[in-house]
């Protein structure tokens, strides 16, 4: 077992895809906004080689993708893990430039899914990577189901399949273009949620879908949190520019994160007797 690195023992960080491009374009990336998370990644990945994943939102890869799959055709659905790679090889020229030597993975030939909850080990190839100093990179893709369908899995729920990785503590990190989740204030100011749970209100949660968005927007990051915080995780919906300036707090307790730095936390509680079908 590797010893605990600070709080967080191992960080899985999303970067999502409104970060560094328009989701509506047909892979299209903000070339700046990439060598800005990159080196953002890679300052995460000095502060704790081997202790950091990194998942990259599909942008204007992934739901471009998505959007042109064709339903009758099961095997369209591959479309999606062929053009994510491409983001991923993106993604690891960046990192590359940065001097970090990060590992793109083809989670659909790795492991299989149960409901975007349960997966396949594929832990031993990750954890030797991650013993080997590699900076594992991953996005959505379509993976089989237990009924053998291809199913289309966003990187939103992607981190499920590390749960079983040789760590004491996972923390996992959203990374988007908003400070957390959003509800308004009783003067009509926007302020953020600091907890949510499977038995809060979605009537209060702030969020809008935008066209051509096929992963559910927020509402998709809380309800893909909510299984992963029920295995154990503990995690976060964060704004990406605010973690810009000093990205190595995200290791450290919540407790002592920066009180200007919003962000909402999601948990899962076993003490409360409300049905929690649907998370």
């Amino acid at each position: 077992m590797r010893p605990m690195v600070t709080s967080a023992d191992l960080l899985i960080v999303k970067v999502g895809g409104s970060l560094f491009s328009d989701k509506m374009t047909d892979r299209q990336l903000d070339e700046q906004a990439l060598q800005t998370y990159a080196q953002l990644m890679a300052s995460l990945y000095r502060n704790a080689p081997g202790h950091v994943i990194m998942i990259s939102g599909g942008g204007s890869y992934g739901h471009h993708a998505v959007r042109c799959i064709d339903e009758s055709d099961e095997l369209s659905l591959l479309s999606l893990g062929m053009i994510n790679f491409e983001l991923k090889c993106v993604w690891h020229e960046q990192l590359k430039r940065c001097g970090i030597k990060s590992y793109p993975l083809h989670l659909a030939s790795m492991t299989s899914c149960v409901n975007r909850e349960n997966f396949d080990s594929s832990a031993k190839f990750v954890n030797k990577l991650l013993y080997a100093k590699y900076l594992p990179l991953v996005t959505g893709d379509a993976l089989l189901n237990e009924q053998g369908v291809l199913e289309v899995v966003g990187s939103d729920y992607v981190a499920g399949a590390f749960k079983d990785l040789e760590f004491n503590k996972i923390r996992i990190v959203i990374m988007t273009d908003v400070p957390g989740v959003l509800q308004k204030s009783a003067t009509g100011q926007f302020e953020t949620i600091k907890e949510i749970d499977q038995f809060n209100d979605p009537a209060q949660w702030l969020w809008e879908t935008p066209e051509g968005d096929t992963s559910g927007a927020m509402q998709g990051k809380i309800a893909a949190l909510l299984k992963q915080a029920k295995w154990g995780a503990e995690c976060f919906i964060v704004e990406g520019q605010a973690c810009l300036k000093n990205p190595r707090w995200l290791f450290e307790e919540h407790s002592d994160w920066p009180e200007e730095f919003k962000s909402t936390q999601i948990i899962w509680r076993e003490n409360n007797a409300k049905d929690t079908e649907g998370y």
